[in-house]
């Protein structure tokens, strides 16, 4: 039987088991892919399987957020990458905290710092991606504030807002984008 996401969809939010049969039943494989990506090497088959769970979870409990003007696919990936990433960082944490000796532990926070980058440039870059969804003068907001850390003052003198109207802008945008990590694309 060829399922479509609105019947996904709508078994979900009934409540009803068999959307997350369906939901396993098409997407597992998308899922596992997300997760494995980014935990990596942070973490072990365990963590990853966890993870999975986990992301089945939050498409459960987070299904009314999700909103139909995005793409379903594209949201359970947001969920999953996100939900890797947390994973990632708490495997990266556990890790330190077993290791032996100064060589390992010298080793270990090579390995972190190096994990940390990947992780920190994969954020970056899922965050330009949905700042995309954004107006282009929010987007260069974001942008000059978060990504080359100016100044509000700065930015104003640059592109002639007041600051009142920047720090508005940057509140709404950080709500939207709030939004959409937590409940789906909304754009």
């Amino acid at each position: 039987m060829q399922l479509s996401d609105d019947q996904i969809i709508d078994a979900l939010r009934r409540g009803e088991d068999q959307g997350i049969q369906w939901l396993v039943e098409v997407y597992l494989g998308l899922i596992y892919a997300v997760v494995n990506k980014n935990i990596g090497s942070a973490g072990t088959s365990q963590d990853v399987e966890e993870c999975v769970n986990d992301v089945l979870l939050g498409i459960w409990n987070n299904i009314d957020k999700f909103k139909e003007t995005g793409s379903f696919k594209s949201w359970v990936a947001a969920i999953a990458k996100f939900k890797a990433i947390d994973a990632s960082r708490k495997a990266l944490r556990t890790k330190s905290h077993e290791v032996g000796d100064d060589g390992e532990i010298e080793q270990m926070a090579s390995h972190e710092s190096i994990e940390n980058k990947l992780v920190e440039k994969e954020t970056k870059q899922a965050l330009l991606a949905l700042l995309k969804g954004l107006e282009m003068q929010d987007q260069e907001l974001f942008i000059r504030k978060y990504f080359m850390d100016e100044a509000n003052w700065e930015i104003s003198d640059k592109i002639g807002l007041s600051q009142s109207v920047i720090n508005n802008r940057l509140s709404r945008g950080r709500k939207k984008l709030k939004s959409w990590i937590q409940g789906g694309d909304g754009r």
